[in-house]
């Protein structure tokens, strides 16, 4: 019924429009005097659709008998546009109407064209037409708009000011207030610092007076002492601007002094800009474990641009769960069966990550301790594991939609405590025990296919391995074999189907877990062979090594992690609602490779 509805008033519009093309009981006319163009209309139509029409057709000062709508400032051909998405609810927009229609939309009040406008032109916002488009919105003071502009440059603020021609162009109040807000995404500050230096440089002697100012905008406690040398220190001619000069010494001045004594001045208030942290755009969460008085249900986060862990009092899990899964989807994390202390689990929690809120999805088919887990264009995957009495070979996904788990094609190996990751499209899944050997195999799911395949084995057995994919290449990362927790890590390239040896962990660890983020490969926690570690390190792609990050709180293994970007709410999970101390590890200890913590004090 509801699909002949919907025929039937698509096949009514289109007869009045076939009326209003024919003239047939028109009641107005709407002319553009400049183009000498008439356009024969409805009233009734037009007043349906804009409010602007209904005002003007019902208003008293209008007479009944007037007919003729002169209209100026519109071209005919924008306004036969208008008048066919009124009567069709049809209108082709491209990127040389768009303007047009969406001016025209906002002047003559026509709410669902100038909604379908905002959309077009979100879905087409680039580096290089951003700051325009900002412009235009802020014209018209169309406030989704603009909300969506400055949300797309905080988070390609770099590369704009790469490749954007606009941006040497903005005018110092636009760039200082890109600047001054804290989610502006910046791996490191010292390209921010480039930019502002990129776009003084356009126009010097115009400029000077503005770059105090700007300046102060860039986070100075997370630019490396070399790099500001080298950006600002050097440049002479800074050192003959009074106003200018001052600023930089006083960048300096923290600069230094935290490189010294790690600790910030107290003239540098937490007001300051230069020593505040930006929220990170990913943030790493830490759900769960064994700990040392057992299961637990606490949450910690990580703010990579303070290199700091933050437990999140509501974050926690409504249940305390270890061996578990987790994954990121759509803002929301999905936590999937595990073990509570005394049950093996089938259940799973999704965190809404915007509401702050965990609320209970449909249960697995099978109990699942010891499970894999991993997400694929918004589906979410549950393999092998551990029920209390046999480790599984059976899988099953997660249908969001319909919040039903349906099971799928089995694995080749029944495993537990294997590790999974995902890449193009595909389930790899590798080590693991079968309850009678730890394993070096692996395979691969393809969800087009519905098929396991088994790929070339790794070079040693690892059961509590942790598997993340990064730069394209899939990692396999500590475990243990049988004898040893290993620090040992490889990787699979998928293209040359074969295994390569990659830099050890400083430490060895099984049952812990690993994320990947733009920097590196973290490693959280896990079992050491002694204890449960609270220790994470990060490997370094450039410098093929691992490093050591601060530690979590606790000490956990059977952890599991995901990260997750441009949250809309990141603010609550890092530095800047959690650390009412407003101390942080200094930017010298976040590059540093030394296994030790520095706090530093902002208040």
């Amino acid at each position: 019924m509801d699909v002949l509805k919907q025929d039937g008033d698509r096949e009514f519009r289109h007869r009045l429009d076939d009326m209003r093309e024919n003239g047939i009981l028109c009641d107005a006319f709407i002319c553009i005097p400049g183009e000498k163009r008439t356009f024969p209309v409805h009233r009734a139509v037009m007043a349906s659709c804009s409010h602007y029409f209904k005002s003007l057709f019902t208003s008293e000062l209008h007479e009944t008998s007037q007919t003729d709508i002169k209209i100026n400032g519109v071209s005919a051909e924008t306004m036969e546009l208008l008048i066919q998405y009124a009567y069709l609810k049809e209108l082709q927009l491209t990127p040389e109407n768009i303007e047009d229609i969406f001016a025209a939309s906002d002047r003559f009040n026509i709410l669902g064209l100038l909604n379908d406008c905002v959309a077009f032109i979100s879905l087409n916002l680039t580096a290089e037409n951003c700051i325009g488009v900002l412009r235009f919105s802020q014209v018209y003071n169309c406030l989704v708009l603009i909300r969506k502009c400055w949300d797309f440059i905080m988070k390609h603020f770099l590369e704009i000011a790469e490749i954007s021609k606009e941006f040497v162009q903005l005018e110092p109040k636009e760039l200082l207030d890109f600047l001054s807000d804290d989610t502006l995404c910046a791996k490191e500050e010292k390209d921010v610092l480039h930019a502002v230096i990129n776009w003084f440089n356009f126009s010097p002697e115009e400029r000077e007076r503005h770059l105090p100012d700007l300046i102060s905008t860039v986070r100075m406690a997370f630019v490396d002492q070399e790099v500001f040398r080298e950006i600002l220190i050097n440049r002479k001619e800074f050192k003959k601007k009074r106003k200018i000069w001052k600023r930089i010494q006083r960048a300096q001045n923290l600069i230094r002094i935290m490189k010294k004594s790690k600790i910030i001045p107290i003239e540098f208030s937490k007001n300051d800009l230069m020593a505040v942290p930006r929220i990170p755009y990913e943030i790493i969460f830490t759900i769960g474990g064994w700990a040392a008085r057992g299961v637990t249900n606490s949450v910690e986060t990580f703010d990579r641009n303070t290199n700091q862990w933050f437990e999140v009092p509501d974050c926690e899990l409504p249940t305390p769960r270890a061996y578990h899964g987790s994954v990121s989807m759509d803002e929301c994390i999905y936590v999937i069966g595990g073990f509570d202390g005394g049950r093996y689990l089938n259940s799973m929690y999704c965190f809404d990550l915007e509401k702050i809120y965990w609320e209970e999805r449909a249960p697995m088919y099978m109990s699942r301790c010891y499970v894999c887990a991993g997400q694929i264009d918004g589906v979410v995957y549950a393999c092998g594991g551990f029920d209390g009495r046999q480790r599984h070979m059976s899988a099953e996904k997660y249908d969001k939609a319909r919040n039903q788990w349906s099971l799928i094609q089995p694995m080749i190996h029944h495993r537990s405590d294997s590790g999974t990751a995902t890449l193009n499209g595909k389930l790899f899944v590798v080590g693991g025990s079968d309850g009678h050997t730890y394993l070096n195999s692996a395979e691969v799911y393809d969800p087009q296919s519905g098929q396991w395949t088994l790929l070339k084995p790794m070079s040693i057995r690892r059961c509590g391995v942790s598997l993340v994919c990064f730069q394209d290449l899939i990692y396999a990362v500590g475990g243990y074999d049988g004898t040893n927790r290993l620090k040992t890590v490889e990787m699979y390239d998928p293209l040359k189907e074969a295994w390569y040896s990659a830099p050890s962990m400083n430490v060895g660890r099984s049952n812990f877990a690993a994320v990947a983020m733009d920097d590196g490969v973290y490693a959280i926690g896990g079992y050491d062979g002694d204890k449960t570690s609270n220790v994470v390190e990060c490997y370094n792609p450039k410098r093929k090594t691992w490093i050591y990050k601060t530690n979590l709180h606790m000490g956990r293994s059977a952890v599991s992690a995901c990260s997750v970007k441009h949250i809309p709410n990141a603010r609550h999970f890092s530095f800047h609602d959690n650390c009412k101390s407003r101390s942080f590890v200094t930017h010298q200890m976040i590059k540093g490779s030394q296994h030790q913590q520095h706090v530093t004090t902002i208040d």
